[in-house]
């Protein structure tokens, strides 16, 4: 009987501190006080968020030797040098014959929508920085979008069909969908591309260390012109136009976008 009570007694007490522990609360405090809202407070902060928007573009994108031999290899853009006898056949097949080794592909998969999220972050919170004029919030959400129009651009030529996410991501979800490259290229490449041209700066020739108008015009009409692989002509004429503007202001001399040979 005292055996029977004594088990009785102890399983009242562990489910009272059970209860207990499931009704308390931690008191969390964040010293560094390092939130995305506390960098929307200013220009100056605002900044580290568009910053953040190239990292993927450096770690394993342009610049990169896998990118180079995985997106450009067996193209007339590379050849070996001169009188070298060492093989890089894998470099000029797609990186052996479009077979690459699974971790670079994950990477350049993973960094594609590092980007993608750090560009949405950035183009969310940009209406709650307190900039002195809406052209140059304008222009900080169209580097953003350039980026991410650039990110877009390399996930659908590389792997076809991908999830598409334009607001910063708030739960986990384990079921995502892929949408088609034509309807990526008409929801978020060409819009973010054509605000890009709109409200990017013309630049100069040290400008080479953000986004240009000119850059924009240029990317534009390859996206335009992209398409037309996807089954569709809708966009060969602007792809032409937007092309002819550049050529336009080569011949010019560059005083409308700062284009020239």
């Amino acid at each position: 009987m005292k055996t029977k009570m004594k088990n009785i007694l102890m399983s009242v007490a562990i489910a009272t501190s059970a209860v207990s522990l499931g009704s308390c609360s931690l008191d969390e405090k964040n010293p560094g006080g390092f939130t995305m809202d506390n960098l929307s407070t200013t220009e100056e902060t605002y900044a580290a968020l568009i910053n953040q928007c190239y990292f993927g573009m450096e770690r394993h994108l342009y610049g990169t030797e896998f990118y180079m031999m995985f997106s450009e290899g067996d193209t007339d853009l590379w050849t070996y040098r001169a009188n070298d006898n060492t093989s890089y056949t894998n470099y000029f097949w797609y990186d052996a014959g479009a077979a690459p080794n699974i971790t670079g592909t994950n990477n350049m998969w993973n960094v594609i929508y590092d980007g993608i999220g750090a560009c949405n972050i950035a183009i969310s919170k940009a209406e709650k920085v307190p900039f002195k004029t809406e052209a140059a919030r304008n222009g900080q959400v169209a580097i953003a979008r350039f980026l991410r129009a650039m990110y877009y651009f390399n996930a659908v030529e590389q792997f076809g069909a991908v999830t598409v996410i334009t607001e910063p991501a708030t739960t986990t979800v384990y079921n995502p969908t892929r949408t088609e490259p034509l309807q990526v290229y008409k929801d978020v490449i060409l819009p973010d591309l054509e605000f890009a041209v709109q409200w990017l700066e013309k630049g100069d020739d040290g400008t080479t260390t953000i986004p240009t108008k000119k850059a924009a015009l240029g990317l534009l009409a390859k996206a335009y012109l992209q398409t037309h692989e996807y089954g569709t002509d809708e966009f060969q004429q602007k792809a032409l136009d937007t092309a002819k503007l550049l050529i336009s202001d080569c011949e010019g001399g560059g005083a409308t976008y700062g284009a020239y040979m």
